[in-house]
C-alpha cells in the first residue's frame, strides 16, 4: 500500500498463456536434502561395512551394533529430510516486465460489501478494507 501498510493477499498467478510462470525459484532446499540423503546413505553404508568380516561368520553382537548404528543413521537422515521440507519456504522471482494474470480468492474478513443509494435512486456497491 503506498502507505507503508501491508496486507496479506491470497491469489493464483499464470502467464497470459495460462500456463504456470516461469522464474527463479528459491527456498526448496534442494541443495540441503541432495546432501543429507547422499550423507546418510554414505554413513549407512559406512556402518555395516566398517569391522565387517567373513560373509560366513556367525552373527555375533559387533554385526547387530553395526546395524543398529546403520538404523540409527538412516533415521537420522530422514528426520532431517522431513524437518527440511516442513521448513521450506518457496518464492518464485518473475523480471517486474512480465504480463500475468492475478485471480484473488475472497477472504470475507478483508472485504467489506456496503451498498448506499446515491443521487441518482440507484445502488453503489463500494469495496473497502476493513
Amino acid at each position: 500500500m503506498p502507505d507503508g501498510a501491508v496486507v496479506p493477499v491470497e491469489a493464483a498467478a499464470t502467464g497470459l498463456d495460462l500456463r504456470p510462470l516461469k522464474g527463479k525459484v528459491e527456498g526448496k532446499n534442494t541443495g540441503k536434502n541432495v546432501l543429507v540423503r547422499s550423507l546418510s546413505g554414505i554413513g549407512q553404508a559406512g556402518a555395516m561395512l566398517v569391522g565387517q568380516g567373513s560373509l560366513n561368520q556367525p552373527l555375533s553382537e559387533s554385526s547387530l551394533m553395526r546395524e543398529r548404528v546403520s538404523n540409527n543413521v538412516g533415521e537420522a537422515g530422514d528426520e532431517e529430510v522431513s524437518r527440511l521440507a516442513i521448513t521450506q519456504h518457496i518464492v518464485v522471482t518473475i523480471s517486474a516486465d512480465t504480463p500475468i494474470y492475478v485471480v484473488s480468492s475472497r477472504h470475507p474478513s478483508l472485504i467489506r460489501v456496503s451498498s448506499k443509494p446515491s443521487a441518482r435512486k440507484r445502488s453503489d456497491i463500494q469495496l473497502s478494507q476493513c
